[in-house]
């Protein structure tokens, strides 16, 4: 349907160097997943990002690492390695400059490894309103997700 992701499985890893926004949804990936810095620096309205990694299952590794714009999520994954989501920053919201406060959203998610977030505005959290539940961590959870797991 129109506006529906996946199912689809990429074999290795997905890397992602300066990306203006990255939309993962519904994926098997037997890999990585891996996104070092983009975004847009801007803090227009008109150019509000939304970067969703949402409802996928990850054999590798999730690292997600230095991207700015609006709302950034990290939501109902099952990651069989680490997570590490550091140093993104919202700009915008959908009304013009300063932070989207739904920002970075990191619940609901299975992580077999670690669950470490550090640098992040603003800071990681659950969003019950949008029906965000604790992360369920096998490792350690570190930094402004420490009290983020079950």
């Amino acid at each position: 349907a129109e506006g529906t992701l996946g199912p689809d499985t990429v074999g290795g890893s997905i890397v992602a160097n300066q990306p203006l926004a990255l939309q993962l949804g519904n994926l098997t990936v037997g890999g990585n997943v891996i996104s070092i810095g983009g975004g847009v620096l801007s803090t227009s309205a008109e150019d509000f990002r939304n970067f969703p990694i949402k409802d996928n299952t990850v054999h590798g590794s999730l690292v997600l690492h230095g991207w700015r714009g609006g709302w950034f999520g990290v939501i109902r994954n099952h990651v069989d390695g680490t997570v590490i989501v550091s140093r993104n920053v919202s700009l915008s919201s959908d009304t013009g400059p300063g932070a989207d406060e739904d920002s970075t959203e990191v619940q609901t998610n299975s992580i077999s490894g670690n669950l470490i977030c550090f640098g992040n505005f603003p800071d990681a959290q659950i969003n019950a309103l949008d029906g965000g539940l604790p992360n369920v961590v096998g490792g350690k959870a570190i930094g402004e997700c420490a009290g983020l797991t079950h």
